[in-house]
């Protein structure tokens, strides 16, 4: 399908997410982030050619800068802004228990903590 007669096909000038940030979540969650490292700012710029492209650009900038997440401001139209942030989880050793299978025996995990029944 040609665009104006122009020759372009629908999404030519897409954004495109790159493979290695493919895991790059985002989220307007501020609590989301409490335990993360902040690694840069990241924003979208239009124009938008496809309904996604501000969140690949997102992405795309976040993994290019080792993050993991971004927290973003929605805007109605024009600049998107947000910020990267690289979060880890901890492992179960690290911070007790987060389920019931974490913990040995017949004890359960109870507040991040192995507990006898």
């Amino acid at each position: 399908m040609l665009i104006f007669g122009l020759g372009f096909a629908p999404g030519a000038f897409a954004a495109k997410l790159t493979a290695l940030v493919a895991v790059v979540s985002l989220t307007t969650d501020e609590t989301a982030m409490t335990a993360c490292e902040l690694k840069g700012e990241v924003a979208a710029r239009p124009p938008y050619v496809l309904p996604n492209d501000w969140k690949v650009q997102l992405q795309n900038q976040a993994g290019d800068l080792g993050g993991t997440i971004v927290l973003y401001k929605p805007a109605v139209i024009a600049n998107i802004g947000g910020a990267a942030y690289l979060c880890v989880a901890a492992s179960a050793a690290e911070s007790g228990c987060s389920k019931d299978t974490d913990c040995k025996g017949d004890r359960g995990c109870d507040a991040g903590a192995c507990k006898a029944p």
